[in-house]
């Protein structure tokens, strides 16, 4: 999973991912039917209006040898103030 902040104007789709920076990376193999739940923290240095935190989650692609973009996000809405 990789975790981004965007603004109002970021794109992120069930085909196209989010073109912003990334906050942090979250990985773990897990199996069909199965799922992971965790704590995490975050941290926003970055003041603003319609800010963003959006949540992609990626697969790994054994035969291309690299991760690939699932279509699958969530994101929640933030002002931050100083």
């Amino acid at each position: 999973m990789l975790v981004k902040l965007g603004n109002q104007s970021t794109i992120v789709s069930n085909s196209t991912y989010a073109n912003a920076p990334v906050l942090a990376t979250f990985w773990r193999i897990v199996r069909e039917k199965e799922t992971w739940t965790f704590p995490m923290t975050l941290s926003v240095n970055q003041v603003g209006n319609n800010t963003r935190i959006i949540f992609e989650l990626w697969s790994y692609d054994v035969p291309a040898s690299g991760f690939e973009y699932t279509g699958l996000w969530d994101q929640i809405w933030l002002n931050v103030i100083a």
